[in-house]
C-alpha cells in the first residue's frame, strides 16, 4: 500500500485505501508520530529484506514510545512481511499483537499474472488501467521496454514471492 511521491514513500496517495482506518485511529485517540506510526516501504522489494526495515522502525518507535511492545495492523503483503520479521531470527519478542487484513497466505493469483504476462490486475477496470500504465512508465524510467520485462529483470522480487502456492 505504499507508493514513492516526490521522492518519499508514503501510505497509498493513489487509492487511499488506508485513510478511512487512519482517520478512526486518529479520531479514537491516537495520535500521529505518538501512539499511531505508519509504515511505509519499498514494495518491490524482497518481504524479507522489508522485515529487516521493519525491526528498524520497531526499535525507533519503542525508542520514542518508552515502550517494549507494539502492535501492528497489516494488510495483504504487510502481513507477510511482518510474519517474516515474527519468523525471523531478529525477531525482538517486541509485537504484542498482530491484526492480519486481507493477507494472501497461500499467495495472490493476481500475482501469477503480472510475474508471467507483465498485466497487472488489481480487480477494478479503472484501477488496473491507471496502475498499468504507472507501472509501464515505472518500467520505461528504469529502461526496460515492457512491464514484464521490468518485473522479471529488476527484479520486483515481491511480485514472485506473493505467487500462489497450494499444496
Amino acid at each position: 500500500g505504499s507508493w514513492e511521491k516526490n521522492g518519499e514513500w508514503i501510505l497509498d496517495p493513489i487509492t487511499h485505501t488506508y485513510d478511512n482506518l487512519v482517520d478512526t485511529l486518529l479520531a479514537n485517540g491516537y495520535v500521529e508520530d505518538e501512539t499511531l506510526f505508519q509504515f511505509c516501504y519499498d514494495w518491490r522489494n524482497s518481504n524479507q529484506t522489508t522485515a529487516g526495515v521493519l525491526a528498524q522502525k520497531i526499535e525507533t518507535i519503542k525508542t520514542l514510545c518508552q515502550c517494549g511492545y507494539v502492535d501492528l495492523i497489516a494488510h495483504s503483503m504487510g502481513g507477510l512481511l511482518a510474519e517474516h520479521y515474527i519468523e525471523s531470527e531478529g525477531y525482538n519478542n517486541d509485537v504484542d499483537q498482530l491484526i492480519l487484513v486481507a493477507v494472501p497466505q497461500a499467495g495472490a493469483p493476481k500475482a501469477y499474472k503480472a510475474w508471467e504476462g507483465g498485466k497487472i490486475d488489481f480487480g477494478n477496470p479503472t484501477e488496473s488501467a491507471f496502475l498499468q500504465t504507472k507501472f509501464r512508465i515505472e518500467a520505461l524510467r528504469n529502461g526496460h521496454s515492457s512491464i514484464f520485462d521490468y518485473i522479471r529483470n529488476q527484479p520486483i522480487v515481491s511480485i514472485q514471492e506473493l505467487l500462489p502456492v497450494y499444496g
